[in-house]
């Protein structure tokens, strides 16, 4: 035997639709009432819920299709009633990070590394092109500054030191990377500053001389040798920069390609 209840804070309409008499049809005189879960009508298995005076009255089979555990006692003639318990959601799958790749890291270490290493070298090819100025203007001067000179060579001299002890360094420090061009960049640097200490010498040496035709075949030698630096250092600042950028242009495109 179907039992009737009456929902008062489950399931208790509006009063318009409650009210709406005959919209969905009648059962024993009494206007049907949809029950809808969630948007979704519950549809009616024989007795369905009704107004009755002006309130919604729901078959207890209802509480059951929301998963509402309801048990009807004959000798009580009543109806023990136990809401569903909310299942826990389901334990979140942390899956574990992906362990970096010890190869892969020391080559990109070693990569990066290489480019600080070229940067710096590049400093000094510069700090050589910013000499070779100086010493154009101290050459083409009737009273050459050899305090400036000597303190530019000096200067420029402690700056390739500096440079050449990390890039010692550094190139210990690579053992993966082994096609790099660390010793020629250095070994180039030291020539050109040798070559600029001759080029200080012509133009003291210049500054000693008397006969018109010993100056004019000095002078004429000292900005060969001006010419011969200036070209080996632009080449070398060059294949330098290129190198530099070289390096730039892989770590972008391994970045592209791991997604990173």
């Amino acid at each position: 035997m179907k039992k009737m209840i009456l929902v008062g804070t489950l399931l208790l309409a509006s009063a318009g639709i409650a009210n709406a008499s005959g919209v969905n049809g009648d059962y024993n005189g009494n206007p049907i009432v949809k029950i809808y879960y969630d948007g979704t009508e519950i549809q009616p298995e024989d007795v369905p819920a009704i107004n009755y005076n002006g309130r919604t009255m729901v078959p207890i089979y209802y509480l059951a299709k929301l998963g509402t555990e309801a048990k009807w006692s004959q000798d009580t003639y009543s109806v023990d009633v136990k809401l569903a318990a909310a299942q826990p959601a389901p334990a979140a799958v942390v899956q574990p990070a992906a362990q970096p790749d010890p190869q892969k890291t020391r080559l990109q270490k070693e990569q990066m590394l290489l480019k600080d290493t070229y940067e710096w070298l590049s400093d000094v090819d510069q700090s050589i092109m910013m000499y070779i100025l100086v010493l154009q203007q101290n050459g083409n001067s009737s009273i050459p500054n050899y305090y400036n000179m000597d303190a530019g060579h000096k200067k420029l001299t402690d700056q390739y030191l500096e440079a050449q002890q990390f890039a010692q360094k550094a190139s210990a420090q690579l053992k993966r990377i082994k096609d790099h061009k660390i010793t020629e960049i250095t070994s180039q640097q030291l020539k050109l500053l040798d070559q600029l200490r001759s080029a200080v010498e012509l133009v003291r040496n210049l500054s000693t001389l008397k006969d018109t035709n010993q100056i004019s075949v000095l002078q004429t030698a000292f900005q060969q040798q001006l010419l011969n630096v200036t070209q080996a250092a632009r080449e070398n600042m060059d294949n330098t920069n290129k190198l530099i950028h070289d390096l730039a242009a892989k770590n972008l495109e391994d970045m592209i390609q791991n997604g990173e």
